[in-house]
């Protein structure tokens, strides 16, 4: 069995590596979180998480996106208080929502032409910085 090495290159088009890499790039999700208030202190609440990318000319990426997610958390049985449940469900909640994209953007684009792209990991934590933080 012979093992040929076979570039895909659409005409005047550069080359791209499987799982590109996103380098000093900026991918910051947009993230709100909504409830009722009249629930419990923690719960029900909606969290949508969105994000787009476009890349620039030089960029390695061959992909754009965009995507809008939202999910609905509850924290059964808590022994926090508001914000702490709040702060849980951004951080952990955001993290779960970005997880089930970067599946799915894998998923479909790992039979296209250029290749699977994997989106990097992301650490949501810095919502919850971002929220402490006074505003200047």
């Amino acid at each position: 069995m012979v093992r040929q090495d076979i570039d895909f290159m659409v005409a005047g088009e550069q080359q791209y590596e499987p799982y590109p890499d996103f380098g000093n790039e900026d991918l910051l999700p947009e993230v709100s979180l909504y409830s009722d208030d009249a629930e419990s202190k923690c719960g029900p609440y909606l969290l949508k998480l969105g994000l787009s990318y476009i890349p620039s000319k030089t960029s390695k990426v061959p992909y754009q996106f965009e995507f809008n997610i939202e999910g609905i958390f509850v924290l059964g049985d808590m022994e926090k208080n508001e914000d702490e449940c709040k702060k849980l469900v951004v951080v952990n909640g955001g993290s779960m929502l970005y997880s089930a994209v970067r599946d799915q953007l894998l998923t479909l684009s790992a039979r296209h032409l250029y290749g699977p792209m994997l989106l990097p990991s992301l650490d949501f934590r810095y919502l919850d910085l971002a929220r402490q933080l006074p505003e200047s």
